[in-house]
């Protein structure tokens, strides 16, 4: 699996738009339709770092 694969499981694959959690089944893209499977974002974690500029 390519490394862009990995960490941007919440977008779509065709268009990049954040993916909708409408159905307990997939995930779907508001724009296209690209649908992803629920189990293959179930357990993967997102962690962002906020820092302040001065």
């Amino acid at each position: 699996m390519a490394f862009w694969q990995a960490r941007d499981f919440l977008f779509c694959g065709v268009c990049g738009t954040l993916l909708d959690f409408n159905s307990h089944r997939y995930a779907s893209c508001p724009l296209c339709g690209f649908k992803r499977k629920a189990k293959d974002i179930e357990g993967k974690e997102t962690r962002y770092a906020v820092t302040a500029e001065e």
